[in-house]
């Protein structure tokens, strides 16, 4: 939480219709007050935070025209047996300035290319779990 002292003015300033902004805390009981200001969270901050320690490698990656889809593997026991399932993860790479960010949000033309990747992703999905049972029928 980050702490700034400033002025209130004694209305706050807000144009019309709109209400006043939830992130503000203001204390009105003398001319100099604290204020409190919450920094905006997203659940991929906290993803990539508590993901950082493990680094888990996506098992196949497919990329077109700035658009990744990752597929990871992950591992779990159900009923005494080793079970193995798939997530996928989506992104956009784009260009700021001279630095690369990515992003999870995709445009209108963005969607016939994650469209297909994401097709791809889930025929890879069934054949690596056909796979899979194959290998678990072996044993």
């Amino acid at each position: 939480m980050t702490r700034a002292t400033f002025v209130c003015h004694s209305q706050p300033r807000q144009f019309a219709g709109e209400s006043p902004s939830p992130e503000l805390a203001c204390d009105r009981s003398t001319d100099h007050r604290t204020v409190s200001f919450v920094p905006p969270f997203s659940m991929a901050q906290a993803t990539e935070t508590a993901a950082a320690p493990k680094a888990v490698k996506p098992v196949h990656v497919d990329r077109v025209h700035g658009i990744t889809v990752s597929v990871f593997e992950n591992h779990s026991t159900t009923d005494g047996k080793k079970v193995v399932y798939y997530k996928v993860a989506a992104q956009r790479t784009y260009r700021d300035g001279d630095e690369f960010k990515t992003t999870q949000s995709f445009s209108r033309d963005d969607l016939p290319v994650l469209s297909t990747l994401l097709l791809d992703a889930f025929r890879w999905i069934v054949a690596a779990e056909q796979h899979h049972g194959s290998d678990e029928a072996a044993e």
